[in-house]
């Protein structure tokens, strides 16, 4: 190979993983194109062909003279990177592609050292903004000496998350470490690594794709979740070397792999990791709780927390939201367009909720319009739909959509034209459009006495368009059509090449930008106290069937599908009721809703005071031994019924002292809970004694 084929090699696959920024310019699809048009333009303004240059000084030498016309090309093409591909990526390549043997680990780590240079400082500045420290631990260089030929670490990090470099059982390997090794300098080892771990998973989804390369070394995530005293816990990547006499000796390119990888791609998982552990203060057994819960409904879905009163199922859907949606904070729902919750009540319908008839008053005044409007769940739904499919298709099928809507709108108008001047657009001499609305035309024939005229939706012309059909007989054979479409396909051809014939500009690819992937979260509290079935409708299947539109009895004209009877749940979109399982006055949740929601249990648990709370643990124990076998009548479920946690906090904003958290104890238990419990013994639920008390008697010393 030549310089050229080895640098593409490299490019494409070490260099290009850790450069996002040079993704659209340089990538797999136009590498070739572009670097002739580098290599031309290199050649026009110096006289030579840079990848003939095997001096990387020489080519900084050129570079550094700014001359044209690769000066303006250069600055043009994505603010400068292809004078950044030759004279740091190029340049790289030239110093390090062949560097493969090592005297031993400790070589190869200072052979790492030059090659980082700057880079070293803007670790170790980082790292002590990151830690809060005052002092770096060292500017020119990032590793400690290697031990034992064996590993090493950045400097100072023994209690934080680690670069980590190794050489063992003929591999050398390198990534993040998580350490639980107890030392003089980490003490608290488990719970110091513990915090690390947890905005790992927290982030874990964004690592994945950042390091997709990266695994567990010889371990799993359960063992990471399950760290002990003494271990450590390695994610990153490894690879073979061979031992010779006096030297370690590795793969073409492979030194270069480590070098990109933990001067790019590492040290953003890095700083991501370590900034989570920073701005998030969180036990790590709740980030795994959560991590579940959120992992579920990613699966899912929909999901349905499901328990008795005052488990805080509410507060847990916001702090599901907060975490699908990326944010810091629950406040940060507040006003968050990608979040919305809304509350189920008996009389609530699917008018209310998917679509419905509102009545408004006419523009002038003396008359009532009722018109059919997207509701709650559907303007939410529409929201999350266009940003899926804007995130999710390349930017010329975006804009090639954009421009077939346009010349097709166009083509509408001029349909409605000839409607409104003739009464009809001719399809041939016995056939013709009759009308139209804001999905579909209207056709029918001169002599069709007594039939309802045809419907022929606009996607299905788009649909032979975008699939370039050139005959009737081809129309036809469309897999994605309606059946209408297929049954008269030569009415559809008819219109379609009228369509055709119409168009008078040229596509041409505005090259847009992709809109970021944004995930949508429904909060619906209180789900089972309207008729689930009834107000969700045909919707129940789209649960199922994400991206698959279902016809709904509604016509919305501002809606975003070219049928606009239809409705799309898209797969960003998700949805989280709350159900009070204590309450048998709601309505019943069928099995054709059930399969399709994930229902779990948020159940009673006694907490403990932190920095937020103080928890009333007599209180809570004095009532949960209520909720025992001999008193909970046989017709309920334990669990179903008891008295959840919620109702025995008292927030440490809200009490300054002892005094003031004591009353708060009693008003809760005195006007919250012992309400429910007197309800609960006229229900039924309660029954029997509780030691020498009958029911009523142990519930009113409660008041005390």
């Amino acid at each position: 190979m030549n310089n050229k084929e080895l640098f593409k090699k490299f490019y494409l696959e070490i260099a290009f993983k850790n450069l996002q920024s040079y993704k659209a310019h340089f990538n797999e699809s136009n590498f070739d194109e572009n670097i002739s048009e580098l290599i031309s333009k290199f050649q026009d303004t110096y006289g030579v062909d840079p990848f003939d240059i095997k001096d990387p000084k020489k080519i900084t030498e050129y570079l550094k003279e700014n001359k044209e016309p690769f000066y303006t090309y250069s600055d043009k093409k994505g603010t400068n990177i292809p004078n950044a591909l030759l004279n740091k990526h190029y340049n790289n390549f030239l110093n390090f592609y062949d560097k493969n043997k090592f005297a031993d680990l400790q070589d190869l780590i200072n052979v790492l050292h030059d090659a980082f240079g700057l880079f070293s400082r803007t670790f170790q500045d980082n790292r002590i903004k990151l830690n809060g420290n005052s002092r770096v631990a060292s500017s020119s260089i990032i590793f400690g000496d290697v031990r034992d030929d064996y590993w090493t670490i950045n400097k100072g990090s023994e209690s934080e998350i680690q670069y980590h470099v190794f050489k063992h059982h003929n591999k050398i390997g390198y990534g993040l470490g998580f350490n639980a090794q107890k030392t003089r300098n980490n003490l608290d080892a488990v719970e110091n690594v513990s915090k690390f771990i947890g905005a790992f998973i927290r982030e874990k989804k964004e690592i994945d794709v950042l390091l997709e390369d990266y695994q567990l070394i010889d371990n799993t995530l359960d063992s990471l979740l399950n760290i002990k005293e003494g271990e450590f816990i390695l994610f990153g990547r490894d690879f073979p070397f061979v031992q010779n006499a006096n030297n370690i000796e590795i793969e073409e390119f492979k030194f270069l792999q480590i070098y990109y990888d933990l001067r790019y791609r590492q040290f953003s998982a890095y700083k991501k990791i370590y900034q989570n552990a920073i701005d998030i203060d969180e036990p790590l057994n709740k980030t795994i709780e959560k991590n579940k819960m959120k992992e579920l409904l990613e699966y899912k879905k929909q999901i349905i927390l499901q328990g008795p009163p005052g488990t805080g199922k509410t507060r847990e859907a916001e702090l599901i939201a907060k975490e699908m949606l990326g944010l810091s904070d629950i406040k940060d729902l507040e006003n968050n367009n990608q979040y919305k919750l809304v509350q189920f009540h008996p009389s609530y319908t699917y008018e209310d909720f998917v679509r419905g008839i509102s009545a408004k008053p006419s523009e002038d005044g003396k008359g009532v319009l009722y018109k059919a409007e997207n509701k709650t769940l559907s303007l939410f739904a529409q929201e999350a739909y266009k940003n899926y499919e804007q995130s999710t298709k390349t930017e010329s099928q975006i804009s090639y959509k954009d421009w077939i809507n346009e010349q097709f709108d166009s083509f509408v108008d001029k349909v409605q034209d000839s409607l409104d001047n003739d009464g009809e657009y001719r399809l041939s001499d016995k056939v013709k459009l009759c009308d139209l609305d804001d999905s579909s035309f209207y056709y029918t024939g001169d002599s069709w006495f007594g039939e309802p005229k045809h419907r022929m939706k606009f996607s299905d012309i788009k649909e032979g368009f975008i699939n370039n059909v050139v005959d009737a007989k081809s129309f036809k054979a469309l897999p994605n059509t309606s059946g209408s479409a297929k049954q008269h396909y030569g009415y559809y051809y008819k219109v379609l090449s009228d369509f055709q014939n119409s168009i008078k500009t040229e596509f041409k690819n505005e090259n847009k930008s992709l809109l970021e992937p944004k995930n949508y979260v429904l909060v619906i509290d209180e789900i089972n106290r309207a008729n689930l079935s009834s107000v969700l409708g045909e919707l129940i299947y789209a649960l199922e069937y994400r991206e698959k539109a279902v016809e709904s009895m509604y016509s919305v004209e501002d809606s975003v599908l070219d049928n606009k009877n239809e409705i799309i749940l898209p797969p960003n979109l998700y949805i989280i009721g709350t159900m009070n399982t204590a309450d048998r006055s709601v309505g019943h949740i069928d099995y054709a809703i059930r399969r399709r929601f994930a229902f779990v249990e948020v159940l009673p648990k006694p907490l403990v005071e932190d920095e937020e709370i103080y928890f009333n643990i007599d209180g809570y124990n004095l009532v949960a031994d209520l909720f025992t076998a001999e008193n909970v009548s046989p017709e309920f479920e334990i669990q179903d019924v008891q008295i959840g946690h919620s109702y025995f906090i008292a927030k440490k904003s809200e009490a300054k002292n002892e005094t003031e958290r004591d009353e708060i104890f009693t008003m809760k238990m005195k006007y919250e809970v012992l309400p429910i419990l007197e309800e609960y013994v006229k229900d039924g639920i309660l029954v029997g004694k509780v030691g020498e008390f009958s029911i009523k008697n142990y519930i009113k010393s409660l008041k005390k």
